[in-house]
């Protein structure tokens, strides 16, 4: 149903000139689909796929599909990274998996830091470029999107620990869902 909405608003946008983005989110892995069928369709949009979660390379993804087609998601999931005129992914060692494992050239690549500790905002600092260095700020605004609980990668309750104990230490937090 979406494409076909989808596919008439792009094509009624691209008669009038106007340059077309279509930006798909994984999970829901699905969405990819469309943005596959999309660009097949119509190949002068540019299509953007944020990778918060990679089909083939995180396990709770890959063995929910039967075995009987797991080569064909690799092919499929291949065929996406490779279609896609960027891939974001959620940090550079991310990037690294999509360079390295997938071979996806590195202009089809933009890695997004979002750390989860000091250590790791450390390592990532020579990757990245845009990370605010704002120390005398008290504000920390956290953006969640997606299942707060997804055990075991989010413990959806311990992220809300370290929430109130952040917040009983004097910090500011703006939490956005």
């Amino acid at each position: 149903a979406a494409k076909k909405i989808l596919s008439q608003r792009i094509k009624n946008d691209i008669n009038s000139s106007c340059k077309v983005c279509v930006i798909t989110c994984a999970p829901m892995h699905g969405t990819t689909l469309l943005g596959l069928d999309l660009k097949k369709s119509f190949p002068e949009i540019r299509w953007i796929v944020d990778w918060q979660d990679l089909w083939t390379f995180d396990e709770s993804y890959f063995y929910r599909t039967p075995k009987l087609f797991r080569n064909k998601l690799i092919a499929l999931e291949n065929k996406i990274l490779n279609t896609a005129d960027l891939n974001v992914t959620t940090n550079y060692k991310a990037a690294e998996i999509l360079e390295k494992s997938y071979h996806i050239p590195t202009d089809k690549i933009l890695s997004i830091c979002h750390p989860f500790n000091k250590e790791e905002l450390q390592a990532t600092a020579p990757h990245s470029e845009n990370i605010s260095k704002s120390p005398e700020s008290r504000e920390i605004s956290i953006g969640f999107l997606g299942t707060l609980s997804k055990p075991p990668k989010v413990p959806g309750s311990r992220v809300l620990a370290a929430i109130d104990d952040a917040l009983e230490s004097g910090l500011d937090i703006k939490f956005h869902i």
